[in-house]
């Protein structure tokens, strides 16, 4: 990454540098705040949780070929280069300002309450047509994202032995139930039986809390269906009913319209022949 030398990350961040110097002039090929995603000249910035420090993560992260870290504390006895900060998110916001006045790029910075996604999307949708564009992927600051991070660091901690989900099914057309699915620890029942071999070279114990944040998320989305499946459904009842019922008013009205025609035509065919008995009796 341009310019990103552990010397210049050092002045950036305002820190101080421990480890041999003769990494100093070495830059960082990619930061990372997720231990997992650590490979061969990485900066790790371990983020302090409010469930989580990342500072744990440290030894880890520098065996998987991690050029350096951050960290707000001091490391005792640390065989690899790191910088001492005051603060790991502080410094990582220092950080990207300092790379992005070395691209020397126009930005486009969104904000506000709601749209901001979509704004974006459509502003590079509009730009890619004449220019070279670069957006951000997703959107990391949804609520899945956030419940998704949660369930991800309590499942790798333990911090909690039950996950339970609560959501609204439907069950007529005046009222919702709410179910209750167990999501982890996951229950197996009967046996388990392959005659197939399955081989796959990982770290199973990242595998394993990867495949139930996975099961978790997925399970959560098809809660959500089925959420705003019912909730639909509740709506197009409410609204069908109300279209029936001033279908039914329209039609009573009508009839009523048609009575007082039917009346009022009766009552002057009667005034009618009224009058021509009158004038019979008068010429007699």
């Amino acid at each position: 990454m341009k310019n990103l030398t552990l010397e210049n990350l050092t002045k950036v961040c305002g820190g101080v540098y421990f480890g041999p110097s003769d990494k100093l002039e070495q830059e960082v090929s990619s930061i990372t705040t997720d231990s997992r995603k650590a490979e061969a000249g990485t900066l790790f910035v371990p983020i302090v949780g409010e469930r989580v420090d990342a500072h744990k993560f440290i030894p880890q992260v520098m065996e998987a070929g991690a050029l350096a870290t951050l960290s707000e504390r001091i490391l005792e006895n640390a065989d690899f280069p790191y910088i001492k900060v005051e603060s790991s998110l502080q410094a990582v916001k220092d950080i990207a300002e300092f790379y992005l006045q070395q691209l020397q790029i126009p930005v486009i910075g969104i904000t506000g309450s709601v749209g901001k996604t979509s704004t974006k999307e459509v502003i590079a949708s509009v730009l890619k047509e004449k220019y070279r564009t670069l957006k951000t992927q997703g959107n990391f600051n949804n609520e899945l994202g956030r419940i998704e991070k949660t369930i991800d660091e309590s499942i790798h901690n333990a911090a909690y032995s039950e996950i339970n989900l609560y959501y609204n099914h439907y069950n007529s057309s005046t009222s919702f139930e709410f179910k209750k699915l167990n999501l982890f620890p996951l229950k197996f029942e009967g046996e388990y039986y392959s005659n197939k071999d399955f081989v796959i070279e990982t770290d199973i114990t990242s595998m394993i809390y990867s495949l139930l944040t996975f099961y978790i998320m997925y399970q959560l989305r098809m809660c959500e269906c089925i959420s705003r499946a019912a909730e639909n459904t509740i709506r197009n009842q409410i609204t069908r009913e109300a279209i029936d019922k001033i279908e039914q008013i329209e039609e009573e009205q009508s009839n009523e319209l048609r009575k007082e025609k039917k009346t009022i035509l009766i009552n002057k065919t009667v005034d009618n022949y009224k009058k021509l008995s009158y004038m019979e009796a008068d010429n007699g």
